[in-house]
């Protein structure tokens, strides 16, 4: 029985990423290269947490995020290989050793950042702020990453955020202990039923799933515990 005969063709393009992976990208051109997108993001991040701190118009970064989108489009490039370019939108893909280096650097980098915002924003007292930049954030994030790093980053960044949450509901819960409740019908108008219905509105808010909790823990009336927290909200 003769064996089959198999064709092996020649990949111009998996050679030469070979040859450009292993050759050209030496340790000291991707230090060099880390430096330079390690300033670049701690830049974009300096901005952005004056913004929350000063309350400044942010800069248009529309050029940086330019660049940020090439360069990871690059990364891509030369992290695939012709298997791994199908499942490239997938969460579980894998890349290369050039992409795994600047993933790691942007999600340590995005998780100093998120940590940052929130310590600025709660002593500047401008939370509000911080909802909008992080919003903003992640869309940025979203133009230029593969699925799998926005899957990474987000993650990263709900658990902070859950923390900083249960923080704030810990600090809110030692206020309230002492508070007296009668005190509520004073500074209460109808405008704080519109706040109180919009942040407490969603039931599968991880938020409100704490706060309930909280509540039931520390046997408060709810209600009151509610409007507490909407007349405080002023001073975040």
């Amino acid at each position: 029985m003769a064996w089959p005969q198999t064709q092996y063709k020649f990949r111009v393009f998996r050679m030469m990423t070979k040859i450009w992976n292993d050759e050209v990208l030496t340790n000291e051109v991707v230090d060099d290269l880390k430096a330079a997108f390690t300033y670049l993001l701690r830049e974009y991040h300096k901005d952005m947490l004056q913004h929350i701190r000063d309350k400044t118009v942010l800069k248009d970064n529309t050029p940086m995020e330019v660049v940020f989108k090439k360069f990871f489009q690059a990364l891509v490039d030369i992290s695939i290989n012709e298997k791994s370019v199908h499942f490239i939108n997938c969460s579980s893909a894998e890349f290369a050793k050039p992409y795994g280096a600047f993933e790691a650097i942007l999600l340590e980098e995005s998780s100093r950042f998120v940590k940052s915002a929130l310590e600025v924003g709660y002593k500047a007292r401008n939370l509000k702020l911080v909802h909008s930049a992080f919003e903003g954030y992640s869309v940025t994030v979203r133009s230029f990453l593969t699925h799998r790093t926005q899957k990474l980053f987000e993650k990263i960044k709900t658990e902070i955020v859950i923390k900083f949450v249960r923080f704030l509901i810990a600090n809110r819960v030692a206020q309230f202990a002492v508070f007296d409740p009668a005190k509520l019908d004073g500074k209460w108008n109808p405008t704080f039923e519109v706040v109180m219905s919009k942040v407490f509105g969603s039931q599968d808010s991880v938020f409100v799933k704490y706060f309930l909790k909280e509540v039931i823990r520390n046997k408060f009336d709810k209600k009151q515990f509610m409007r507490y927290w909407t007349l405080m909200m002023n001073t975040d």
